[in-house]
């Protein structure tokens, strides 16, 4: 339960279905690491542990709060730092699906002795062909199964998604016809919850700000090396980024970071599209395996559309994407799906683009 509307309503359509429901809440950040400007309504903060238990109390449930801030700390955020400083855009919110609620939630699922648990997540699990897997939730707007592709077969398993087959509009109404109109009219938040006002340079500098003074005046280059001016360290640098780069009287991009010379490369909106990305870390969920040389559906970024590639692997949980249309701005460390329909067949992290120095590339 994390305080807002979704979780609310998934306690309360399980109740009508018969389930005897136990509500809990993960404290996941301490309330120290944070800059200045750090909201206190984010999810695992005081002001959202304190509505998940008053909904809890409205709803006649059970409800306990369990302290994550440390693994939290140790594999969310010390990861996403860790990938900047790489060179990387991390998906911290991805890994802590996996890593950390539902890691822990089943945890405390067993102590409780609860069989199944649920979250609001806007997403189906389906159970076929002995394999378990995640479908899209049917609210276009709102569906969340590109966050879910981590998720093993027995964490799967063991999950509900009350409002897979349920509009936003739907849970709102459902959410004020049990006097829950305040958590119903509740702010949602996007970002990700431990860096404010989706400024993650700020966030980084205030962790990591000894170690960025060494990263100062590096250099701008093109793709042929030359020179181009001098930025303050390649972590505050994405891939397809416009703003910060010096004017050079065309529209400039960064193409490519490189953390071992700490240089940021600067092109053209030409030099971000590709037709080939190796991944790495692939997870499967409706078969064994990715499905190899047929099309897919593969989406780069939780709003991306989709675009059709064909999937061959190279190695152990490894593989290279070709599309049939070139894609924008790929970037390390970011998530890709895989599709078939509706159906997630799995997801991977992103190594690189152009990998032509793989098989297959």
């Amino acid at each position: 339960m994390s305080g807002g509307l979704d979780s609310a309503v998934a306690c309360i359509l399980l109740q009508n279905q018969g389930f005897e429901v136990q509500g809990i809440t993960l404290q996941i950040f301490d309330a120290d690491d944070k800059p200045l400007g750090y909201s206190s309504m984010t999810v695992g903060g005081k002001q959202d542990i304190t509505d998940a238990s008053e909904v809890a109390r409205q709803l006649a449930i059970p409800h306990v709060v369990e302290d994550v801030r440390t693994p939290f700390a140790n594999s969310v955020i010390n990861n996403f730092v860790s990938e900047y400083f790489s060179g990387h855009t991390p998906n911290p919110c991805i890994l802590c699906n996996k890593t950390i609620k539902w890691k822990y939630i089943l945890q405390k699922a067993d102590a409780l002795g609860c069989g199944f648990i649920a979250t609001g997540h806007y997403a189906q699990v389906v159970w076929e062909n002995n394999r378990t897997f995640v479908r899209k939730g049917l609210d276009a707007q709102k569906e969340q199964s590109y966050m879910l592709w981590q998720l093993g077969q027995e964490e799967l398993k063991r999950t509900f998604f009350p409002l897979g087959t349920l509009h936003k509009m739907e849970v709102r109404k459902i959410a004020e016809s049990y006097n829950l109109t305040r958590i119903a009219e509740k702010r949602e938040s996007y970002d990700i919850c431990f860096v404010p006002d989706k400024d993650y340079r700020l966030y980084l500098k205030r962790k990591k700000s000894e170690r960025i003074d060494s990263f100062r005046n590096g250099n701008f280059i093109d793709r042929n090396g030359t020179f181009l001016g001098h930025h303050n360290g390649f972590m505050f640098f994405t891939i397809g980024q416009r703003k910060g780069l010096p004017a050079l009287g065309f529209r400039a991009y960064v193409s490519e970071i490189r953390p071992e010379t700490n240089e940021v490369v600067i092109g053209k909106e030409e030099d971000l599209w590709f037709t080939k990305i190796e991944v790495k870390n692939i997870n499967t969920m409706k078969y064994s395996a990715i499905p190899e040389n047929i099309p897919l559906t593969v989406k780069l970024r939780y709003r991306h559309a989709g675009d059709e590639a064909l999937f061959s692997s190279f190695g152990a949980n490894q593989g290279i994407l070709t599309f049939s249309t070139p894609v924008y701005a790929p970037a390390p460390g970011q998530s890709v799906v895989f599709y078939e329909g509706d159906d997630v067949l799995g997801g991977g992290i992103i190594e690189h683009p152009n990998p032509k120095d793989k098989p297959n590339g």
